[in-house]
């Protein structure tokens, strides 16, 4: 198939991705609480005045009393087991997992009959709370030694509160929240209309005013629905398919470019030994052409590599769709690296991608993908004992599949963009794979001709050979990510 055909194929499921984007539940923009953030700390707001007005934050803000509550028996074995790490014991994993009990004024908070889809709002004083669209569904809840009657169901248009129970503030009340428990927090509600959450002016407003570590902001994530998700991955699917045939088809090109075929003159079907000298020096291909010689010979083991690879992308977001809270814990652990809360390479990437510096973010992601992630991991471990970098090959794209599976409609939006990152950075770790994986064919085809250690040899040096042209993929991969990355955060 031409490779003008496979960019098709990659629009096409471009296109797909944004239709099962836009296809999404969006919630009613007239809703006070349809977007926004709970903010969790008992400072009063850097550069804000001494009471929080509709006037001192971009939209509607209400002060809150929250008390996390125990969640489904798997959450809780996944906060058990992280307990000993420092994301188990993050306020912004367990405000992700938990559902929450909310101490507010449905007044101050404009809460009132219209946003209700079935039962009455509670009455202050009595156990009586109204629970959120995405809530458990049951007739009470039990906190404490009190049991709650669940009297009524919010609209998934009050989204902020989708997994969270809602009670009036009352001395009955006060005992709900104990200032000695350290699941209790005091909290600032912040809504937002949707011009607001998508204006960039409002959202830095809001970290300034509440910056981390002192304050922790939570965004309830809006899940896309079964099929739009299937839908999305379907177009995702499509355009690494459509991506991975024009990257071949250039490979392909490039090889025969730095490689043209040389032909023997008519008569010489035999030649002689200082003609067979000369021919074989014109056709064996130099140093950055010989990977691209052997992959052109191979075009079964190479899109074979492909198709297992990303299909392994797809095999891990199936999966996480269905385990959420996995994906959260290693969303939390990815982000306290990137911050620099916990050491490791990305905190590298996390300080050189906040100073906005392109060429900067780009040099650092070069260094970790190339020199870490493709030669430490996969080249060298893969020379030393033949095919080893082949699990690491494998269990990274599953990895990806686990974090980067659009399971919500922020993340949906992200990979529209960072797609093109997935499809570059995977090629580079691919093509790094499939040289790794030459070394046991090598070993195990005595077609190739020579001896077992010759062959060994040539597997060896074709290794070597094809980290200039890991090098060159992960490069213009590094600087797609550092434009696209920034480009989104700014």
């Amino acid at each position: 198939m031409k490779p003008w055909l496979w960019l098709v194929v990659a629009i096409l499921g471009l296109s797909l991705m944004i239709g099962a984007h836009r296809a999404r539940f969006q919630p009613d923009p007239g809703s006070p609480w349809a977007h926004g953030f709970i903010i969790y700390g008992t400072e009063k707001p850097e550069k804000a005045p001494q009471k929080l007005s509709p006037k001192s934050l971009p939209g509607l803000s209400t002060s809150a009393r929250v008390r996390l509550l125990p969640g489904t028996s798997r959450v809780e074995t996944i906060i058990t087991a992280m307990s000993s790490q420092p994301a188990g014991k993050s306020l912004n994993l367990l405000g992700q997992l938990r559902p929450k009990l909310i101490e507010l004024s449905f007044a101050s908070a404009r809460i009132d009959a219209n946003m209700l889809q079935s039962g009455r709002l509670p009455e202050p004083g009595r156990n009586e709370v109204v629970a959120g669209a995405g809530a458990l569904k049951q007739d009470s809840i039990t906190v404490g030694d009190r049991n709650l009657a669940v009297v009524g169901v919010l609209k998934p248009d009050a989204f902020l509160f989708l997994d969270s129970y809602l009670i009036e503030p009352s001395s009955a009340s006060d005992r709900l929240f104990p200032v000695e428990d350290t699941r209790v927090h005091q909290a600032t509600l912040v809504g937002l209309t949707p011009a607001q959450f998508r204006n960039r002016k409002s959202l830095k407003e809001i970290v300034e005013l509440f910056p981390s570590p002192k304050y922790t902001t939570i965004m309830p994530m809006a899940r896309l629905s079964r099929q739009p998700y299937y839908l999305y991955l379907a177009g995702q699917a499509m355009f690494l398919l459509g991506g991975s045939g024009v990257l071949i088809g250039v490979f392909r090109w490039l090889a025969h470019r730095l490689n043209p075929p040389v032909m023997v003159a008519e008569g010489l079907e035999e030649p002689g030994e200082a003609i067979a000298v000369m021919v074989d020096k014109l056709t064996r291909p130099g140093w950055f052409a010989a990977p691209l010689v052997e992959m052109a010979r191979r075009p079964r083991l190479v899109w074979a590599v492909h198709l297992i690879y990303f299909g392994l992308v797809f095999v891990g977001a199936v999966i996480i769709y269905e385990l959420p809270e996995v994906q959260a814990v290693l969303m939390s652990a990815v982000q306290a690296q990137l911050s620099g809360k916990q050491p490791g390479p990305l905190a590298l990437a996390g300080a050189a991608y906040s100073s906005g510096n392109i060429p900067k973010a780009a040099a650092v992601t070069f260094g970790v993908n190339f020199f870490l992630g493709s030669l430490v991991c996969i080249t060298l471990p893969s020379m030393i004992v033949p095919g080893l970098g082949i699990m690491i090959g494998v269990l990274r794209p599953l990895l990806w599949g686990f974090l980067l599976g659009p399971t919500s409609v922020m993340m949906s939006l992200m990979m529209i963009p960072h797609s093109g990152t997935m499809l570059l950075e995977g090629e580079g770790y691919l093509l790094a794979v499939l040289f790794g994986l030459l070394i046991p064919v090598y070993l195990v085809q005595p077609s190739v001709g020579g001896s077992l250690l010759s062959r060994l040899r040539r597997a060896l040096l074709l290794n070597v050979q094809a980290c200039g042209l890991v090098a060159l993929v992960l490069g213009v991969a590094a600087v797609y990510e550092a434009v696209e990355v920034i480009w989104m955060a700014s």
